[in-house]
């Protein structure tokens, strides 16, 4: 088996998104050497940075210079791509728009966390950077402040170099992770790393029949909106205010149906929350992604209504008048979640997927 040296450029393991795409890698990282692949992170452009196969570019590195020194950004991707035989760019973004293309002339790879089905789509320009913030924007004329666009892919043959990575879904979202994963900052001992086990097995008989957590406090109408018409839908039945964390775990385990909407992305660390507490997920339809590990098979793993929240009420009472059918969806959501997280073929799924990716 050929020898992989792999370096990846990154802001290192500091906001979750990045922290969810390390942690399997260093979960498996004697697991990838076994199969050739070795990796060391970089939190600095350097000239040992060059001495690797395979470069990757995690999207946070550049985060703060795309705005005000975009060319100084493509002039460094444009070395990269000079000085390493591949080069692959990861976009670790919680959504599943692209605001950035004008790197794809100079990689290899565009990898992302979530895909659109239809990936000619991205041949076009969202309003908010995502096609659901251009769909209320189009549809109900929901607007933002800051009226940006994300930038259409300029060349149809770029579209070739997209890929499908992992999802932020392979880390810890207990209550104690978070802890784990700033004690890993700390000391960088891989031991504070584990994957959970789910907490609270699906029940027929739950406390609490509907829960709905959720901030409608962000600074674009046009990621509000969505939350701010459920939250509307739902007034009359319950609460939808944020609580302290700790009640929130125990609401979770306690819930029958857990309602999760979109949020900077449509994937939400929330959803993983719900899988692990047993509940059954509730959330707008995820039809139009394509994303690994695939927890959101419709009315099996999760139960979605429409974007426009038109039936939102409608469904949500016919499972929790199901309560057969809700727990057969809270079990298989929850099964589902495990077998990628602490299965006895977890490591190999991700891993396989891992070196397929980087050598294609």
């Amino acid at each position: 088996m050929n020898q992989i040296k792999l370096n990846i450029l990154t802001n290192g393991f500091k906001v979750e998104n990045a922290q969810a795409f390390f942690y399997p890698l260093i979960k498996y990282r004697r697991k990838l050497k076994n199969i050739g692949i070795t990796w060391k992170a970089f939190e600095e452009i350097s000239a040992k940075l060059y001495e690797c196969d395979i470069l990757i570019v995690e999207n946070n590195f550049f985060r703060a210079q795309w705005k005000d020194n975009t060319n100084i950004v493509i002039g460094h991707y444009a070395k990269f791509k000079d000085k390493v035989k591949k080069v692959i760019h990861f976009d670790l973004q919680s959504h599943s728009g692209m605001p950035h293309t004008k790197m794809l002339p100079y990689v290899d790879l565009y990898v992302k966390k979530q895909l659109l089905k239809n990936q000619s789509i991205y041949l076009k320009s969202f309003h908010g950077h995502r096609v659901f913030t251009d769909y209320y924007f189009n549809n109900f004329g929901v607007t933002d402040t800051d009226d940006i666009y994300s930038e259409p892919i300029a060349n149809e043959n770029d579209l070739g170099k997209l890929r499908l990575g992992w999802n932020s879904s392979l880390a810890n979202y207990t209550f104690l992770g978070p802890y784990r994963s700033k004690l890993y900052r700390i000391t960088k001992l891989p031991f504070f790393l584990k994957f959970p086990k789910p907490y609270a097995k699906p029940a027929n008989h739950r406390s609490n029949a509907l829960s709905c957590r959720i901030s409608t406090k962000y600074t674009r109408n046009t990621i509000t909106y969505q939350r701010e018409q459920l939250s509307k839908a739902l007034a009359s039945e319950l609460n939808t205010n944020r609580v302290a964390r700790k009640q929130y775990y125990q609401e979770l385990a306690s819930s029958q149906i857990v309602v999760s909407p979109f949020g900077w992305g449509e994937i939400c660390y929330r959803d993983y929350e719900v899988f692990l507490a047993g509940s059954t997920l509730v959330k707008p339809d995820m039809s139009h992604l394509e994303t690994w590990p695939n927890l959101y098979i419709p009315n099996e793993t999760y139960i979605p209504f429409k974007w426009d929240i038109s039936d939102a009420r409608e469904v949500i009472e016919e499972y929790k008048n199901d309560k057969t059918k809700c727990l057969e969806i809270a079990s298989k959501g929850q099964n589902n979640y495990a077998k990628y997280l602490t299965g006895d073929d977890a490591a190999e799924m991700f891993c396989n997927r891992f070196y397929n990716l980087i050598t294609s």
